[in-house]
């Protein structure tokens, strides 16, 4: 799936489930989508020269508060020290802090193998995918030209829908609409363990690119998490 955005915010993709079969597929997204979208406004000059720097990051997660704010829920609680976290810790944080306020178990942690698959996905420009074979069923999404992972997951979470730039999501069809929200709040099955894999780097044409990827793996698969949700709470 691909997102047109404006000038300064170029494009967004989507792949949802890569696997259906096995006694522990993907379930589907929980929760109802947004009636309408929710767009970033103006962003301070240090998102231009400074976009991974506080001021910038504070900004994205203002506007993350305020499109929860629109939808009637509490502002995103986030641990000390969030703005100073790599750019695949904040969106494990930003995501579990979402998939727990559905009702979703959330994700234990980010491995080393999985970050590097969706760093495949930011240099193709495209959805990433697992490289191992050991899953059950994974989610992603790709996301370029935005200042920083933060105002990417806005989009993804609440820019998605009828009336944004989502080509998949048109008046004769509205089949791929809030798809990357529902790649993020996906109810997997029951057995195996959840992952984590993100990214932010240049893409092929040196703008930047963000992707993340959530995987199931077969039951007894043991996910070498490098950074565990438990450690960010902890903050």
């Amino acid at each position: 799936m691909r997102i047109k955005t404006s000038a300064a915010l170029v494009a967004v993709t989507l792949a949802l489930v890569g696997s259906l079969t096995g006694p522990a597929s993907a379930q589907g997204p929980v929760g109802a989508n947004p009636r309408s979208n929710f767009s970033v406004g103006a962003l301070p000059s240090a998102c231009w020269s400074s976009p991974r720097g506080a001021r910038c990051i504070k900004a994205g997660v203002r506007y993350l508060d305020k499109a929860r704010a629109k939808l009637g829920q509490s502002p995103y609680v986030l641990p000390r020290g969030f703005v100073w976290l790599s750019p695949a810790q904040q969106v494990l944080v930003l995501t579990n802090l979402d998939r727990k306020s559905y009702g979703l178990s959330p994700v234990p942690g980010l491995t080393a193998a999985l970050d590097r698959d969706a760093a495949g996905g930011v240099r193709a420009a495209n959805d990433p995918v697992p490289g191992k074979q050991s899953w059950i069923g994974f989610t992603s999404n790709w996301a370029g030209g935005y200042p920083n992972i933060v105002l990417a997951y806005e989009a993804w979470m609440y820019d998605d829908g009828p009336g944004s730039g989502n080509l998949d999501c048109t008046v004769r069809n509205r089949a791929g609409c809030w798809g990357h929200r529902h790649d993020i709040l996906w109810r997997f099955g029951s057995h195996g363990a959840l992952a984590m894999g993100a990214a932010a780097m240049k893409g092929p044409h040196g703008s930047p690119g963000y992707a993340m990827l959530l995987v199931q793996e077969r039951p007894g698969v043991h996910p070498a998490y490098t950074f565990r949700w438990t450690q960010a709470v902890r903050r």
